[in-house]
């Protein structure tokens, strides 16, 4: 269950406003985009009702040095242009643990291994040490 976006949108404004202007050096801040939902990544045109964090970019500003970090099941069309659009960062969790190699697939626009969810948080090397590297990769 979702915060209703215009209570969510009124509450966060406010906690970070008020932490940019009493914390004007923290290091960043790393919010998630609405279209992860819980265990799946949401479908933006109706699971999150194209709610996005708009809002919390627009309330943490241009900072130097303190960048706005974003996370939330990105394609990398969707961080490109994310990216471009408006600064900062864009943060990979689940893919990287998928894709040993994920900055060079990326930059290199090669095809990514599926993340098995299911082994996620477990006591061993499956699904931490055994996805492989991409052969497509120049040398």
């Amino acid at each position: 269950m979702r915060m209703p976006p215009g209570l969510l949108e009124e509450q966060f404004t406010h906690i970070i406003s008020t932490i940019a202007g009493e914390f004007p050096r923290l290091a960043y801040l790393h919010p998630t985009e609405p279209r992860v939902g819980g265990n799946r990544i949401a479908d933006p045109d109706s699971d999150a009702g194209g709610a996005n964090i708009d809002w919390a970019r627009k309330a943490w500003g241009e900072r130097e040095g303190s960048p706005f970090f974003s996370a939330g099941g990105y394609t990398r069309e969707d961080a490109l242009d994310t990216a471009e659009k408006y600064g900062g960062a864009i943060v990979f969790g689940r893919l990287f643990l998928a894709n040993p190699d994920l900055p060079l697939r990326l930059r290199h626009n090669v095809n990514l291994n599926d993340y098995d969810r299911s082994t996620f948080y477990s006591q061993g090397p499956k699904g931490y040490t055994d996805y492989k590297f991409s052969s497509e990769l120049p040398n």
